[in-house]
């Protein structure tokens, strides 16, 4: 727990981050959320704190400003009580993550350190005298540490990863919609950490399998071979050539797996199914929209 008072005419107040910081994956983007106590001391005679808000909170990871975080509830209203609570939501896109990695790589600690600057307005009533109010400006600091073993299992938490991000097109075609409903089934399960032959080089297997139809209807398949016929539909026989050699090789890579499903049964094979699926399915979609 880490703590700080602000000193002020009418009492002290205290401000109190507490230990039991949690990931929340109720909304789209999850967040990680600390608890924030704020209670105070009404024992003066002559004022009370009526209301307290925060205007504005500063977050600093590792002393480099990070941006301004939300809150919960910013008015909390201290007429009937000495103690209320709130939450702060952290930022915790996979960009904001990367950088505070960055930082904490370069600390000799592991631990995520951070602070917070809290821009404070208080309403004061003078006792006994009904409608005045005085307002006070103040901030406040607090600095706190998350441990390293429970930063680890918030990055978890966060689905947080280190990526090389690149732009792979949507496919979409309401021509090939079979096959790309198959490589949709096989994405999803590898973001659940499904990497089984069952899960995903069954469901790539099948997205060739539908593309094969697909280019058949289209007259793009040797009737008497049975072959995608790729000279006709890439129009190069050089293209043509890589592209067929790499459509079987992959058909060849998903039955060995079938037959021996432990090996598929690992991240790496199942990206690699995926991504060349699409790949291959980017090919046949744009080549069929290019002929007509």
């Amino acid at each position: 727990m880490s703590e700080k008072s602000l000193h002020t005419y009418a009492g002290d107040i205290y401000f109190e981050l507490k230990r039991d910081i949690r990931t929340s994956k109720s909304v789209i983007c999850p967040r990680l959320i600390v608890p924030l106590t704020v209670k105070h001391d009404s024992s003066h005679q002559e004022y009370v704190i009526k209301e307290l808000r925060i205007t504005n909170i500063e977050f600093y990871a590792f002393k480099q400003f990070a941006g301004n975080i939300q809150l919960n509830e910013s008015s909390l209203d201290f007429s009937n009580m000495k103690e209320r609570e709130t939450e702060l939501y952290l930022p915790t896109n996979n960009y904001v993550l990367s950088k505070f990695e960055d930082l904490r790589n370069t600390e000799s600690t592991q631990d995520f350190i951070f602070s917070l600057i809290l821009h404070i307005e208080t309403r004061v009533k003078f006792k006994g005298k009904e409608g005045e109010f005085s307002k006070n400006y103040d901030r406040v600091t607090i600095e706190h540490k998350i441990p390293q073993s429970e930063w680890i299992k918030f990055l978890r938490e966060l689905n947080y990863k280190q990526v090389f991000l690149m732009e792979v097109p949507k496919l979409k075609n309401d021509d090939f919609a079979k096959a790309l409903e198959y490589l949709e089934v096989a994405h999803t399960n590898l973001s659940k950490g499904d990497y089984s032959y069952k899960y995903i080089a069954v469901e790539c297997q099948q997205a060739f399998e539908q593309a094969k139809k697909s280019l058949k209807e289209k007259g793009f398949v040797d009737k008497e071979k049975d072959n995608i016929d790729f000279k006709k539909l890439l129009c190069s026989d050089a293209v043509a050539e890589y592209v067929d050699t790499m459509f079987r090789k992959l058909n060849a890579f998903f039955q060995k797996t079938g037959r021996h499903s432990d090996y598929i049964a690992k991240k790496e094979y199942a990206e690699f199914s995926i991504l060349l699926t699409h790949a291959l399915l980017n090919i046949f979609i744009k080549a069929t929209e290019e002929s007509n």
